[in-house]
Parts: C-alpha cells; sequence; structure tokens
C-alpha cells in the first residue's frame, strides 16, 4: 500500500505536535522535580501533594481546551503553596532539631550532651539569624566540645558556630579559597552583624 507523503501543511502539524511533545516531557521532568523538592524540604508531605493532585483533576466543566491547557503550562503556584508558612515550617524544623540534640553515636561515649543553656543560646541565634538574614543551618549538630555547633554555607565561604555548655558562643568564617577572614572567641548579646557581614558580603 503507498502512503502520500505529508503535504506542507501536514508537515507543520506534525512539526508542532513534536515540540508540542516535547515541551509537555520537559514540563512533567520539572513538576516531578519540584514536587521532590518540596517533600525533601518539608513543605508538604507526600500524602498531602498526592491528595492536592486528585484534586487538582477534577476540573470544572467551563475549564476545558485552551483554558484548562493554559492552566496547566502556566500555573499560579502563589496560590498553591503559602511561601511564608512554608519558611515558617522549615525554622520550626531545625528549632525541633536543635531541641533534640543528643550525642552522636559515632563519638565517645564521654561526650556530654548539650545542656538548656547552650540549647537556649542555639534556638535564639537561629532565630535571630533567620529573621534578619533568612539564613538557616546547613548543619545542626552535638559539639565534640560540649555544646551545640552550626554550619551556615554560602557561596565560597563558610561560618562555624559553636554554642558552649558554659554560655559562651563563638563563631569562625572561613573563605574555602583563602583562609579564616574572621573569628570571634566570645559574641556578646547575640550580637552577629560583623561576622554574617563578612560571610555575606564579597570583597
Amino acid at each position: 500500500m503507498n502512503r502520500r507523503p505529508p503535504s506542507a501543511h501536514d508537515q507543520v502539524i506534525l512539526k508542532f505536535m513534536e515540540k508540542t511533545i516535547d515541551n509537555i516531557n520537559t514540563l512533567l521532568a520539572g513538576q516531578h522535580a519540584i514536587y521532590n523538592l518540596l517533600i525533601e524540604k518539608g513543605i508538604v508531605t507526600e500524602s498531602e501533594l498526592l491528595s492536592k493532585l486528585r484534586d487538582s483533576k477534577k476540573l470544572p466543566d467551563r475549564k476545558r481546551g485552551m483554558e484548562a491547557l493554559e492552566e496547566m503550562l502556566n500555573p499560579n503556584w502563589e496560590d498553591q503553596i503559602n511561601f511564608q508558612n512554608s519558611e515558617n515550617v522549615l525554622l520550626d524544623n531545625a528549632l525541633e532539631k536543635i531541641t533534640q540534640l543528643s550525642i552522636p553515636n559515632r563519638i565517645g561515649e564521654d561526650m556530654i550532651p548539650p545542656n538548656s543553656t547552650a540549647i537556649r543560646n542555639a534556638t535564639q541565634t537561629c532565630q535571630i539569624i533567620f529573621k534578619s538574614w533568612k539564613m538557616l543551618p546547613d548543619l545542626i549538630t552535638a559539639s565534640n566540645d560540649s555544646g551545640v555547633f552550626f554550619k551556615y554555607l554560602y557561596k565560597q565561604r563558610t561560618l562555624f558556630m559553636e554554642f558552649y555548655n558554659h554560655g559562651r558562643v563563638s563563631a569562625i568564617v572561613l573563605d574555602n579559597l583563602k583562609c579564616i577572614v574572621w573569628q570571634d572567641e566570645n559574641i556578646q548579646d547575640y550580637n552577629f552583624e560583623k561576622c554574617m557581614n563578612v560571610l555575606t558580603t564579597k570583597e
């Protein structure tokens, strides 16, 4: 059976369909990445996300054709996610992790766990830095020197903070490409202006 070659008009339609399929594949891959990120960050649980997806399939009768397609390709994420609430969830998760710190199994049994003083200073610091600089620690763990340890990462620099059981708070900023750029062995009154400026200001 002989088939005629597609006409110029048909070729345009086929090309459009191929491009549309490519765009949909890209869209689906992006949505999958976003879903995984939302779950990993604790913004939404897997069950909540699945429930939301089931509800989103129930389009009203008036949302058909191009209107439904446009809504799918250009979703209004601000209507779907409360970003302010999401930030608060991330902060709450960090504070909960601090209050639940215990001695890591990999460290000797003779290590002293963080006491209420170290935990109080660490939680207060976490809230202050988050409020002023919108940053949360990339690492929260028990300190080797009896207390709480934070690590913040910013571009090529790293801020290490320790909150000791006896009440002292220390910080050190390192430049990964050079050397120590600033350190303070005793921060008073939760004043982190200097170390945060060194961390976040480009030379």
